[in-house]
């Protein structure tokens, strides 16, 4: 019998795994024709599976040695909550800036919505902001 704790922990696993580039478990996590929102990513993804595969590639690409770390994972019937943390360094290419050499520390959580045992669709906040100004790409300030 699968437990919320034990079901917890694998979609938690799996989500963290595909970010580590195990890029085969998109098809086990995610429906064939997913749909993906981030309101702060300037990307232009396909929906599906392939879209969520060239979103870990630019990512992975830019951040070569990029861990994300599961922070929490909250279940509740067919929503998947998940907050987790991305450190990386950016020696790769990333939007129009070439890379800054500079490490990064954000923060984001992702709602899954299942179907059928798959994500549906996903909806993801972070803290952009936050990486560009650590990227050197913007300066924050405040008056």
């Amino acid at each position: 019998m699968v437990t919320q704790q034990s079901k917890k922990g694998s979609i938690g696993q799996h989500y963290q795994d595909i970010w580590h580039g195990k890029l085969d478990l998109v098809t086990t996590l995610y429906a064939p024709d997913c749909i993906y929102h981030d309101s702060n990513s300037p990307f232009e993804l396909p929906t599906g599976r392939e879209g969520i595969k060239q979103l870990v590639n630019i990512l992975r690409t830019a951040f070569p040695d990029m861990v994300l770390s599961i922070e929490s994972v909250i279940l509740e019937e067919e929503i998947v909550v998940v907050r987790w943390k991305l450190a990386g360094t950016n020696t790769g290419p990333l939007l129009a800036a070439g890379p800054t050499g500079r490490a990064v520390n954000i923060t984001g959580i992702s709602q899954l919505r299942f179907a059928n045992g798959q994500v549906v669709e996903e909806w993801t906040n972070w803290d952009a902001l936050g990486m560009l100004e650590q990227l050197g790409l913007v300066e924050v300030t405040f008056r």
